[in-house]
């Protein structure tokens, strides 16, 4: 069987991005593998064709969470590419260009003590946390996915705050001209209580989960500021799962910085 200096496992957003960088060494013989194959088809080129991959299709692993109990029992979709180019093929083409400062206050600084590229100093904010655990061993059976929302009640204190907030702004003069009438469910939330029973039967994630092998040198990390699985040799995870802190906005730049 022929021999590989690297073999990376997933051709997504990070993975193709790193096979192309580590290939540019002719000396290199790099293996990229990916479960779904090429995505060489219209619905994949077209960007007003998202939908018909992001519900579903060859090229959507289409997972779903176990109920979820803060959110009225739930399940919630999570599409995730299936292919050359990952999730990447089946998003909504938002390319965020970040600048720096925001990494430095979400806990990303540059390594002072190696040659990595961030770390994380500790800001993980004790909420909710979900959980990812294989079903079995078949890997086509999907990863049981938790995101366990909401499950520490100041999250929905926040997401509260935020119905507040947005209907104290939508009331100001200015948007006179713009305003119509509330929509349903919203229309009939007015106290606390009813605002907190929307949120639980309506919330939806934005399809941007990460951090599930965050980076960082505590106890609860998993890689190093160089990406390596920490007491592995040869193992690493390059990819949004080490992102230490969710950031302010899409994953697929962030991703791609990474794989670079």
């Amino acid at each position: 069987m022929p021999e590989f200096d690297y073999i990376i496992v997933g051709a997504g957003s990070a993975g193709g991005v790193l096979a192309a960088r580590l290939s540019e060494d002719a000396d290199l013989r790099v293996l990229l593998i990916e479960a779904g194959g090429r995505t060489d088809h219209w619905s994949i080129r077209m960007p007003a064709a998202l939908a018909s991959n992001f519900e579903g299709g060859p090229w959507n692993w289409c997972y779903s969470s176990i109920p979820q109990r803060h959110l009225a029992g739930r399940c919630i979709f999570q599409p995730r590419g299936k292919g050359l180019g990952g999730s990447s093929a089946i998003n909504g083409m938002a390319y965020i260009q970040y600048h720096f400062f925001p990494f430095l206050l979400d806990g990303w600084r540059p390594s002072r003590r190696e040659s990595g590229f961030c770390v994380c100093v500790g800001t993980l904010r004790e909420r909710s946390r979900g959980t990812l655990r294989l079903a079995c061993a078949d890997p086509t059976a999907p990863p049981l996915i938790d995101f366990n929302y909401l499950d520490d009640p100041r999250d929905l204190d926040d997401l509260r705050t935020c119905v507040h907030q947005a209907r104290e702004v939508v009331s100001q003069r200015a948007f006179d001209p713009f305003r119509g009438d509330a929509v349903r469910p919203w229309a009939a939330a007015r106290d606390d209580a009813e605002i907190d029973a929307v949120i639980r039967e309506s919330a939806e994630s934005a399809y941007h989960p990460c951090g599930t092998c965050r980076m960082g040198d505590d106890p609860m990390s998993v890689v190093d500021p160089q990406c390596r699985v920490h007491g592995m040799e040869g193992l690493r995870v390059v990819d949004s799962s080490i992102i230490p802190s969710i950031v302010s906005g899409n994953l697929n730049a962030p991703t791609m910085m990474i794989g670079e």
